[in-house]
C-alpha cells in the first residue's frame, strides 16, 4: 500500500461513524468503568487499582463512573482521592440516595439507572465494563487491547454484540461466566425477576480467557452477602409455599440454606428439588449438592443420615453429567479417608483425572476449579500408592504440586514414591 492510500485509509477510519450514528471511531473514551457502590470504604481503592492501566496512553482511553446508591462511610471521598492521586481527570461520582436499603433494594432498576447515566455522560464511548464492588480485574491492558480490536472490527462494518461474557473466579475455588462488558450504543438493559437480574438480550461472544474478575469479599461484603441469602431464602420460600412444584424456588431455597450453613434445611429442599426437573445442568447441580449436604449430615448426625444415601445422589449426578469430575472426587475422598477402601477410591479418582476440564463456555453454572487442578490429582496420588499403581501415583503427585507448589504435604506425598524407588535400587 502506498503512502497516499495509507493516509486516505487512516482518514476514512477516523471519520467513520457507527451504525448507531453517534460514535466516531476511534471512540473517546474507548471504555467506561462503571462501579455501583454503597459503603465500600474497605475495598474501593484496592478495587479501582485493578482497573487502571500503567500505560499512560492507555489510561487516556478509559473513563470512570462511580454510581453511589447511598454511602455513609465516605466511599465517594476515597474514590475521588484515588482519582486525584492517579491524576485521572475523566471520571464522575454520582450519588443517588433514594434507593431503599436491605432486602428491598432493587438491583436491576439501580443497574439500569447506572447504565443510563453512563450513556448520557459518555455517548461516544464504545464499551461499558460494569463489575460489582470487590471484583478485582486481572489484565486491564489485555482487555483494552481486546476493546481496540473490536473497535476496528466495528469500523469495518462488523456488528458489535450487546455484551460479552467475562470469566469470574473465586480464588482457586470456582469459575463461571458473567456478562459485564456492555456495548454503550445498544439498548441492552437488566430484566429483574425473582430477585435475580440478567441482561435482556443474548450474546455468544466472550472476552479473552486472560481477562477475568477475581472475587475477594471483605468482611462487610460477606455480611451483605449473608443478608441477601437470608432475604432470597425468605422470598423463594414464599413462592414455594404458594406452588410446591416451583423448581426454581426449591433450588434457590436449598442453595440459600446451604450458603447460610443450614444443612438440615438445605437437605429438605434439595430433596424436594430432586423430584422436580429443570434444565440438565441445574438438575446436576441439585443432585451433587444434595450428595454433599447429605455427606456432611452423615458425619454430624449418623443416626439420621448415611453415607450410602449420599453416594446414591453422587452416582445420580454422575449418570446425568458423566463429564463432571466433582462427585467422583467426593466419592474417592470418602473411600480413602473414611473407609480405607483404596481400590474403590482409585477407581473413582482415576476416572476423575481422565476427564478434561469442562469448557466454561458450555457450563452455565460454576465449575469447581480446585477439583480439576488439585483435588483429583492429590487423591489419586494417595490411593494409587496403596494399591501398587506407583507410576500413576507419582505422576499424579507431580500434577498436584504443579497446582499448589507451596503446599509442603504434597511434596511429602511425592517423597513416598521416591523412597520406594530408592529401596528397590538398594
Amino acid at each position: 500500500m502506498n503512502i497516499r492510500l495509507l493516509l486516505l485509509s487512516s482518514l476514512f477510519f477516523n471519520l467513520l461513524v457507527s451504525t448507531a450514528g453517534a460514535t466516531i471511531y476511534p471512540p473517546n473514551p474507548l471504555l467506561v468503568i462503571l462501579l455501583m457502590v454503597k459503603n465500600e470504604k474497605e475495598r474501593i481503592v484496592q478495587t479501582l487499582e485493578t482497573y487502571v492501566s500503567k500505560n499512560e496512553s492507555a489510561k487516556k482511553e478509559v473513563a470512570y463512573v462511580i454510581y453511589d446508591t447511598g454511602s455513609s462511610d465516605g466511599t465517594e471521598d476515597l474514590a475521588k482521592g484515588f482519582f486525584e492521586k492517579k491524576e485521572i481527570t475523566d471520571y464522575a461520582i454520582i450519588k443517588e440516595s433514594h434507593w431503599p436499603a436491605g432486602k428491598d433494594f432493587p438491583y436491576g432498576k439501580a443497574r439500569n439507572r447506572a447504565l443510563e447515566l453512563v450513556r448520557e455522560k459518555y455517548p461516544e464511548s464504545l464499551f461499558i465494563l460494569f463489575p460489582d464492588a470487590e471484583w478485582y480485574l486481572h489484565t486491564i491492558d489485555k482487555l483494552l487491547t481486546f476493546c481496540r480490536e473490536e473497535s476496528i472490527k466495528a469500523a469495518q462494518g462488523q456488528a458489535i454484540p450487546p455484551y460479552y461474557h467475562n470469566r469470574m473466579c473465586w480464588g482457586n475455588s470456582h469459575i463461571s461466566l458473567t456478562s459485564r462488558l456492555i456495548a454503550t450504543h445498544d439498548d441492552v438493559k437488566y430484566d429483574y425477576f425473582d430477585r435475580h437480574e440478567c441482561l435482556n438480550k443474548t450474546s455468544c461472544r466472550d472476552t479473552p480467557e486472560s481477562v477475568y474478575f477475581e472475587i475477594i469479599p471483605s468482611p462487610s461484603g460477606a455480611e451483605r452477602s449473608r443478608k441477601r441469602w437470608e432475604s432470597d431464602r425468605d422470598y423463594f420460600l414464599n413462592l414455594l409455599l404458594a406452588d410446591p412444584k416451583d423448581v426454581r424456588a426449591a433450588h434457590y431455597v436449598a442453595k440459600s440454606e446451604k450458603w447460610l450453613g443450614n444443612y438440615r434445611n438445605a437437605y429438605i429442599y434439595y430433596k424436594m428439588r430432586r423430584d422436580l426437573h429443570s434444565f440438565p445442568q441445574e438438575d446436576w447441580e441439585g443432585l451433587y449438592e444434595l450428595g454433599a449436604v447429605t455427606e456432611v449430615l452423615s458425619e454430624e448426625e449418623p443416626d439420621q443420615f448415611t453415607w450410602d444415601e449420599a453416594l446414591k445422589y453422587y452416582l445420580e449426578a454422575i449418570a446425568l453429567r458423566p463429564h463432571r469430575a466433582e462427585p467422583m472426587v467426593k466419592i474417592a475422598q470418602h473411600y480413602f479417608f473414611k473407609e480405607q477402601k483404596y481400590g474403590l477410591s482409585y477407581i473413582f479418582a482415576r476416572r476423575a483425572c481422565e476427564l478434561p476440564m469442562p469448557a466454561i463456555e458450555k457450563e452455565i453454572l460454576p465449575i469447581q476449579t480446585h477439583c480439576y487442578t488439585l483435588d483429583r490429582w492429590e487423591i489419586l496420588s494417595l490411593c494409587a500408592f496403596y494399591i501398587g499403581e506407583y507410576e500413576v501415583g507419582e505422576a499424579a503427585a507431580k500434577k498436584a504440586i504443579e497446582a499448589s507448589p507451596n503446599s509442603p504435604h504434597l511434596y511429602k506425598n511425592l517423597s513416598y514414591y521416591w523412597e520406594r524407588k530408592n529401596k528397590e535400587r538398594a
